[in-house]
């Protein structure tokens, strides 16, 4: 996280800056899975069904 901004500048904990356009915060988001359920791509809890991020019943991860 940075630790100053001025007009053009970010600051951050190390001391170092640098030039920035832009500075997107967003906090609070919860991730909408829900389209992946008819995919069979969820657990029961609605968790992603993955290994190692691959979800082993797609096509070429050898059921993993």
């Amino acid at each position: 996280m940075f630790t100053g901004i001025d007009a053009t500048q970010v600051t951050w904990a190390d001391g170092s800056s640098e030039e920035v356009d832009t500075i997107l915060l967003a906090t609070g988001y919860r991730p909408d899975l829900a389209y992946l359920a008819p995919l069979g791509a969820l657990t029961a809890s609605g968790h992603p069904r993955h290994r190692e991020g691959v979800e082993p019943s797609s096509p070429g991860s050898a059921g993993l």
